[in-house]
């Protein structure tokens, strides 16, 4: 699905780049590419997407497979909670930044502001773990 769909995106951009070669009006020409540009992120942003249920369907694995019979079992779960939440936080952070990389200026910071942030909130948690 995710190949497909990013092929899709990637393709619809191509075609708008070869139907802005065409263009004799440099404002047609520039919104084209500018539309283009927009379908490559989007591509990404699929890439992305697939890549985040990926690690969602492999912590909701790791949870499935834990044994609540235990004597100590709440304490480990707790614990792997916690890790698992560090790692969303920093793929999420990492997931940003490849995000700013394709943005223009203005969106660019927005998402570098989001990394910060999600890095830190992972820093914290870290730190707070026993």
């Amino acid at each position: 699905m995710k190949d497909l769909l990013q092929l899709r995106f990637r393709l619809r951009a191509e075609e708008l780049r070869a139907l802005a070669g065409e263009m004799s009006v440099k404002e047609n020409r520039d919104a084209l590419l500018r539309t283009a540009e927009d379908y490559e992120r989007m591509a990404q942003s699929a890439g992305l997407l697939e890549l985040s249920r990926a690690r969602l369907a492999s912590l909701n694995a790791r949870s499935a497979g834990a044994d609540f019979t235990a004597a100590g079992a709440e304490t480990t779960v707790e614990t792997a909670s916690i890790d698992d939440q560090i790692q969303i936080y920093r793929d999420m952070a990492a997931d940003a930044i490849a995000l700013a990389e394709q943005a223009d200026q203005k969106s660019q910071q927005g998402w570098l502001s989001l990394a910060r942030i999600w890095t830190e909130l992972a820093e914290r948690l870290q730190r707070s773990e026993p």
